[in-house]
């Protein structure tokens, strides 16, 4: 299996013990992973802090162009404030 297969993410779920409309999947959007998390009911959220890194290879669009409409995080910290944000309207 590979991204963005969506039997990839389910199989991960399961072995999680988590239905996909409780996780949040972070990646930096290559291989349409976003989508394909999207697609089995996680919420996707592209890495930016991962891809600036690498825009003298990836071109300075890169977050706008992997990210296409998903929410952007710009630094691994926002992680715990996302998931304080969700679990709030829980």
């Amino acid at each position: 299996m590979v991204k963005p297969d969506p039997d990839i993410y389910q199989h991960a779920c399961k072995n999680l013990g988590v239905a996909p409309s409780d996780c949040i999947f972070i990646g930096d959007g290559n291989s349409d992973e976003l989508r394909g998390a999207a697609q089995v009911g996680m919420l996707p959220f592209c890495a930016a802090w991962f891809l600036r890194q690498h825009t003298d290879l990836l071109g300075e669009d890169i977050v706008m162009r992997r990210a296409a409409g998903y929410p952007v995080l710009y630094h691994p910290s926002e992680v715990a404030d996302r998931v304080r944000d969700i679990c709030a309207v829980c």
